[in-house]
């Protein structure tokens, strides 16, 4: 809380003024983070169902591409957040929440995908959970390593890994979203 308080330049007591205490600030940042990036994905999902270019891709793989190659690569890019929410993951940090979250938004996505190919797709929601821990969680701890240069990779490489794993799996290439991105009013 000290190197806090005169990283801002206020006294230690005033920061108690507005959070009880450390473990209350923490989850403070942690959701207030956890919401940006949740905002960011939800407004980026809305302006793909208004204006994606479906000749080319499923408008559920440009969801799935906007999820991997912009907004993960935003959330990487907030190295405190990152270091905070891995330091406090068992914690304070209310990760199966943001797990349930993510896995109920990829699940919806693959659903529609295999709806639009004629197929029927049994997932085993745990499972994707599951899964989406590890590579978030893992994602973050090598984007965490990578910022202090104790890894030899960046957050390019890191989307490539998630990217190449997705696009494998589904046996398609993600359509390019850059338009999304570059699109800040969405």
């Amino acid at each position: 809380m000290i190197e806090l308080a005169h990283g801002i330049g206020i006294p230690v007591g005033s920061l108690y003024t507005y959070f009880p205490s450390k473990d209350s600030l923490l989850e403070t940042i942690i959701e207030e983070g956890w919401s940006e990036f949740q905002t960011r994905l939800d407004q980026g999902f809305a302006a793909l169902d208004r204006g994606s270019d479906a000749s080319s891709a499923h408008p559920s793989l440009y969801k799935l591409s906007y999820m991997i190659k912009v907004a993960l690569p935003e959330l990487f890019k907030d190295y405190d957040l990152i270091a905070i929410v891995m330091a406090q993951a068992g914690q304070s940090s209310r990760l199966g929440e943001k797990l349930e979250y993510l896995a109920s938004s990829t699940r919806a996505i693959l659903l529609e995908y295999a709806q639009s190919c004629g197929t029927t797709l049994i997932l085993d929601f745990k499972g994707l959970k599951s899964g989406l821990a590890v590579m978030l969680l893992g994602s973050l701890e090598a984007v965490r390593l990578g910022s202090h240069q104790a890894l030899d990779i960046d957050t390019g490489d890191i989307v490539g890994f998630l990217t190449a794993i997705i696009e494998a799996s589904l046996g398609c290439s993600l359509p390019d979203v850059a338009w999304v991105a570059a699109n800040k009013d969405f």
